[in-house]
């Protein structure tokens, strides 16, 4: 890390911590500091359900798996790993996305801030920069396509939308390879396996905000991603 990085690092550190005093903002900024605490005095992040979430910088360590990418893929595959007893190192090109994209990463409405389609507007801490070629249908522009470069890829650059793709979507996957594992039934099984669903509360909601949803497409046991609607619902 440059001489320059590394001030401009301690800097956002000082004015986080020094703005921390505001109570209204303990819920976007407690997420940094846990973060920049725990990596600066030189113990990685730690979770309490899957060990080390950063390496110990000076410390060499031996794996049974090395994942290159942390993104949607690697981190599903490093935890399955890990949970049939491997040890398991996730090597991740970008930062975590609390540090990367601090402040707006945490409050409502900011992720739609660094994922337009204009060049101008990526954040490069969290993401690849990567641009289409030019475009015949939108004046031979080239667009900006947002790509997740931090600790859970592209999904951390969502907007906190959980969907699956279409059963016609998956059988022109499936016809196109020539593998019909590849369609909506046979990955029903992983999807369930994957996440955990909270059913709307019709308690709080109001009396017009109906919500049609299949509760069989989810597991009872449900996986470690949640998944459930909101109680505010605009009018």
């Amino acid at each position: 890390m440059c001489r320059s990085l590394q001030l401009c690092f301690l800097s956002l550190i000082l004015f986080i911590s020094a703005t921390s005093c505001l109570p209204i903002l303990d819920s976007i900024l407690n997420p940094i500091l846990e973060a920049t605490d725990s990596i600066l005095s030189g113990n990685g992040l730690v979770d309490d359900g899957l060990g080390l979430l950063g390496g110990v910088p000076g410390v060499e360590q031996t794996f049974d798996y090395v994942i290159v990418g942390g993104g949607t893929a690697g981190n599903v595959i490093g935890v399955r790993l890990a949970e049939a007893g491997f040890s398991v190192a996730i090597i991740e090109a970008g930062l975590y996305y609390e540090i990367g994209k601090p402040v707006l990463g945490t409050t409502p409405a900011g992720d739609i801030i660094g994922i337009g389609s204009s060049a101008l507007d990526a954040l490069p801490t969290v993401d690849w920069n990567f641009l289409t070629e030019p475009q015949a249908g939108a004046n031979n522009r080239e667009v900006h396509y947002a790509r997740g470069k931090c600790l859970g890829g592209s999904s951390a650059l969502n907007f906190m939308i959980h969907h699956r793709g279409s059963t016609g979507s998956y059988q022109q996957w499936a016809d196109m390879v020539d593998d019909q594992s590849y369609t909506m039934d046979a990955l029903m099984p992983y999807f369930q396996k994957s996440v955990t669903l909270t059913p709307p509360n019709e308690e709080k909601r109001r009396e017009n905000a109906s919500t049609l949803y299949h509760a069989d497409a989810f597991a009872n046991d449900g996986g470690p991603v949640n998944v459930g609607y909101t109680n505010w619902v605009a009018v």
